[in-house]
């Protein structure tokens, strides 16, 4: 069984951190990213990071795309509460009923 990559064994959070920076440097700049990572206290070459990308390029790209894609719905979500609470004049279930009524709009369009 061949050796697992150090960065496939970072901690989740960690790892989180640097799939952006990769995604944000255009899965390049190899250096900043060893430097980064032995800032948080993990030494990694910067060859292995490059293995990493070549073999994980598209997972850490989607993984960045879908955190985009919520940070969105989450904008999404609270605007058609904030737009909702102009309707339902204090009463919360028809505050979330009329939310759920726009999001799923928001959604179809």
């Amino acid at each position: 069984m061949p050796k697992r990559n150090a960065c496939s064994i970072l901690p989740k959070d960690i790892r989180l951190q640097l799939h952006q920076s990769l995604v944000d440097s255009n899965l390049g700049d190899f250096e900043y990213h060893s430097d980064l990572l032995k800032s948080l206290g993990h030494s990694i070459s910067k060859s292995t990071i490059h293995r990493y990308c070549q073999k994980h390029g598209d997972e850490i790209r989607s993984s960045v795309l879908l955190s985009d894609h919520d940070k969105f719905m989450y904008d999404i979500r609270m605007r058609c509460l904030e737009v909702s609470s102009g309707f339902a004049e204090g009463d919360f279930d028809q505050l979330f009923k009329k939310a759920d009524v726009m999001l799923n709009w928001v959604k179809l369009a």
